[in-house]
C-alpha cells in the first residue's frame, strides 16, 4: 500500500497537475546520487534531483538504440519485481570518474535504488507537492557500453533467494577474508607499491619482493594515475615479474602510478596457516571425504 498526503491528494483533485520520476541511488560507500526524468531540476526534502541540463544524465524508459524496450513489472506475492532502464551519462561523472567508466569501475556494486513519483501543480511546474514511493531494491547488472548504461534492478525479495542455511558444512572455508568472522585487518596485509615501466593494462611490472603466489586472488587498487581509483583481481604474482590481472584495467599505468594491493586467500587451511597464521578462525571441515569417495 502506497502512503500520500493532504495537500497531493487535494493536487490530484484539481486535475492539473503534472509528474515526473525521481532516482535515487544509495552507494555502498553511503554516497548518495539523485536524478530525475524531468526537464529541470527538482528540489525535495532539501535535496536536488538533477535533470541532466545541456549535457548532464538522461535516464529513460523508451525504446533504446537496439530496438530493445526497457521494462518494469510490479508483482504481487513472493514472485519478484524487476524494473529496467537507460542511462545516458553524456558528460556526467561520480566523483570526478566518468558515468560509464564508474560503472564498469563497479561503483554501483551494493547499491540500492529508490524511484518515486513526485507531483507539480500545472500553475508551479517546478514545485513538488509530493511524492510516492513507487519501487526500491538493488541494483543488479549494469550493461555498460559506448555510449548507455542499462541498470537491472529487482525489489527485495530478492534476497529471499538467499541460500540457507548460510553456512554449509565444506572443505573450504566459508568466512569472507577480512570480514567479521575471518578476524583479519586487511589493513595489515596492505602494501604500497608504484608501477615500473613497461606496465599494461593486465599486467603490471612492479617492485615488490613478497613470496610467489603471496597476492594471487587479491585486489590491486590504483591511488594515482589514470586508473586511480579502480581495482582488480590479481589472478597470480610471482616476485620478479608483472601482477597479472583477471581482467584489465582501462588505461595502461604509467611508471610510478601508486597502489595498495593486499592478499587473497585460496580458502583452504594450508593457506590460513601458512600466509594468515589465522587457523584459529578456520571455517571449514577439510576432513570431510569428497563425494565420489564417500561410502
Amino acid at each position: 500500500m502506497k502512503t500520500t498526503t493532504p495537500a497531493l491528494i487535494a493536487l490530484w483533485a484539481t486535475r492539473r497537475f503534472t509528474a515526473a520520476t525521481l532516482y535515487e541511488f544509495l552507494l555502498n560507500t553511503g554516497t548518495i546520487l539523485r536524478y530525475t526524468s524531468y526537464d529541470v531540476d527538482l528540489a525535495f526534502g532539501g535535496n536536488i534531483y538533477s535533470a541532466g541540463g545541456a549535457n548532464g544524465l538522461i535516464i529513460e524508459r523508451s525504446p533504446n538504440s537496439n530496438g530493445q524496450t526497457t521494462t518494469c513489472t510490479w508483482k504481487l506475492g513472493l514472485e519478484v519485481s524487476t524494473l529496467q532502464f537507460d542511462v545516458m551519462p553524456r558528460a556526467a561523472t561520480i566523483n570526478g570518474v566518468p558515468f560509464l567508466e564508474a560503472c564498469k569501475n563497479g561503483v554501483f556494486d551494493g547499491a540500492v535504488l529508490t524511484r518515486y513519483r513526485a507531483y507539480m501543480s500545472k500553475d508551479a511546474l517546478t514545485t513538488v507537492v509530493g511524492t510516492i514511493t513507487l519501487d526500491a531494491g538493488p541494483v543488479g547488472e549494469i550493461d555498460a557500453g559506448r555510449s548507455y548504461a542499462t541498470f537491472n534492478v529487482s525489489d527485495y525479495r530478492e534476497l529471499l533467494n538467499i541460500q540457507m542455511p548460510r553456512t554449509l558444512y565444506q572443505t573450504s572455508c566459508s568466512n569472507q577474508l577480512y570480514g567479521t568472522n575471518c578476524g583479519l585487518n586487511k589493513a595489515d596485509f596492505t602494501t604500497i607499491g608504484a608501477a615500473s615501466a613497461g606496465s599494461t593494462t593486465s599486467e603490471i611490472a612492479n617492485s615488490l619482493s613478497q613470496a610467489a603466489g603471496y597476492f594471487d586472488l587479491g585486489v590491486i587498487t590504483f591511488t594515482s594515475g589514470s586508473n586511480a581509483g579502480a581495482s582488480r583481481t590479481v589472478k597470480s604474482y610471482v616476485n620478479g615479474n608483472p601482477i597479472r590481472l583477471i581482467s584489465p584495467f582501462a588505461y595502461p599505468p604509467a611508471a610510478g602510478d601508486t597502489f595498495s594491493i593486499y592478499p587473497g586467500c585460496q580458502k583452504n587451511l594450508a593457506t590460513c596457516i601458512s600466509k594468515f597464521a589465522n587457523a584459529g578462525n578456520f571455517r571449514g571441515e577439510p576432513f570431510i571425504p569428497d563425494a565420489q569417495t564417500a561410502q
